[in-house]
């Protein structure tokens, strides 16, 4: 049983589904994770459904979401199914950024493997062409690496990068790529890694050899926010909690707000539909 909001020929369908039918497709800060379980416990509802894709059900955001109600041994979450395969949905990165020495950008960069470049431009570039795995952007000196020759090897290094800062005690950051420039001129670092495609992100699930923690970010056309799914519904056999949901959005309306707009904090690149 679903429930469809329209955004023009947009569809997103909220539904319930087991939770473990959802397949991640990148793993989780347990951090994050932690805190998630908190407020749910809190809140005693799922507040935002997590978005998948309808064919696969590859879970697209919402990755410390399913894993938090995961462990916290519920049967049911509540989702929005997309078209994955729709050009509207885009795969961006997340970036880890730290402010470490040259010393300890020197070590990190021969446990990698990676070749010295002064310019930071060129390792981008090299990067984006796929001539390189990844490179890690500083102002006065940049690295390289070798080609990939497959995901898993970026995988790999990537895990090796977060290991060597979490080793020496330096705070990583994550960012966009909007930030890369303002990051480096501040005298930060960046772990700049090759895009995932679309391919990758749904080869990691249906695999299970996810990518690490924030390693992608998907742009969505629409999203449905602040449903407010009580959590004791999704303790229930599924087929109450759909009726259960049923009952929770009949006669209800969405109000749609457009790209940029605020709510509770946040600032969304999308519109997003809130049930009033």
């Amino acid at each position: 049983m679903t429930f469809i909001i329209s955004h023009g020929d947009f569809k997103l369908e909220l539904s319930v589904l087991p939770v473990k039918e959802l397949k991640p497709h990148e793993e989780t800060l347990k951090q994050g994770v932690d805190e998630l379980k908190s407020s749910l416990i809190n809140m005693r509802l799922q507040h935002d459904p997590v978005i998948i894709d309808s064919k696969t059900k590859v879970i697209l955001d919402g990755m410390h979401r399913h894993k938090a109600m995961q462990e916290l041994h519920f049967k049911l979450i509540l989702v929005c199914a997309v078209n994955y395969l729709d050009e509207r949905i885009g795969i961006k990165r997340w970036l880890r950024s730290s402010r470490m020495s040259e010393d300890q950008l020197g070590k990190i960069a021969r446990t990698l493997s990676l070749e010295e470049e002064g310019r930071y431009g060129q390792v981008m570039q090299m990067v984006d062409q796929q001539q390189s795995c990844l490179g890690i952007l500083s102002e006065k000196v940049s690295y390289y690496s070798k080609p990939c020759g497959g995901k898993d090897k970026l995988k790999e290094m990537v895990r090796t990068f977060d290991q060597f800062s979490n080793l020496i005690g330096v705070r990583v950051e994550y960012i966009s790529e909007d930030n890369i420039m303002q990051k480096v001129r501040e005298g930060f670092s960046v772990l700049y890694t090759q895009l995932p495609s679309k391919e990758d992100v749904i080869e990691s699930a249906l695999s299970g050899r996810l990518f690490p923690p924030k390693s992608t970010r998907h742009t969505i056309p629409a999203r449905p926010v602040a449903i407010g799914f009580p959590l004791e519904y999704l303790s229930l056999e599924r087929t109450n909690s759909e009726n259960r949901l049923s009952e929770l959005l009949r006669g209800k309306r969405f109000m749609e707000m457009p790209p940029g707009s605020f709510y509770e904090g946040r600032k969304y690149e999308e519109t997003i539909y809130l049930l009033e």
